[in-house]
């Protein structure tokens, strides 16, 4: 027979353990982002400062290596930075519509990559050189603006990003797609994602 309060206890041990290690995951993530951050606005200054013309380093292509280079500290970051932000917000319309869009993220990255394809490349309109910085500032925001809002009309539909239908089938066929098309509801409460896999029964979260 197994002894019922001692099992108990090791539970309990268990998910205190497990409750220390995400306190530990989220301490760690403002440590995370601002040494990427850091990072990124160091290398990246004097890049911005020989493109707009306001000083010429005595090797540019060391400016331009290094605006490169430190773009990848600089993702890493800003990754760090918007878990930090997720973390520390309380669900509201924009966090949810955020959420939906994060969701389909595949659909909208290639979304936004037609637009400024259309707009902005010598193949197609090439507006590129007829634009200033407010006016191609003010389209990323438009155009980021727009994919929040269809991503939030899809989550409210209950439909996923067509691409992500598409990377489905090509992963698991034809059989999954119909299913996967529409989402499930959460219960209420849940805070998971829509696409976490059902908690099997008798067994509880930490």
């Amino acid at each position: 027979m197994v002894d019922r309060h001692r099992l108990r206890a090791r539970t309990a041990r268990a998910a205190g353990h497990h409750r220390g290690v995400r306190a530990d995951a989220a301490a760690a993530r403002p440590a995370r982002a601002r040494p990427g951050l850091g990072v990124v606005l160091d290398g990246r200054l004097p890049g911005a400062l020989l493109l707009s013309g306001a000083w010429t380093p005595p090797a540019p292509w060391v400016a331009v290596l290094a605006h490169t280079v430190t773009g990848q500290a600089g993702g890493i970051g800003l990754a760090a930075l918007m878990g930090l932000i997720a973390t520390r917000s309380r669900i509201g319309p924009l966090t949810a519509a955020l959420a939906a869009l994060g969701r389909r993220s595949l659909t909208f990255y290639l979304f936004q990559s037609a637009v400024f394809l259309v707009l902005f490349y010598p193949f197609t309109l090439g507006l590129s050189d007829d634009v200033g910085f407010a006016a191609a500032f003010g389209t990323a925001l438009a155009v980021g603006a727009v994919s929040i809002v269809l991503a939030n009309w899809l989550e409210r539909a209950g439909r996923r990003g067509p691409m992500e239908v598409l990377l489905r089938r090509l992963t698991y066929g034809r059989r999954s797609t119909a299913a996967g098309r529409r989402l499930s509801p959460r219960p209420a409460g849940d805070r998971r994602g829509r696409d976490a896999p059902p908690r099997r029964p008798g067994r509880h979260p930490a």
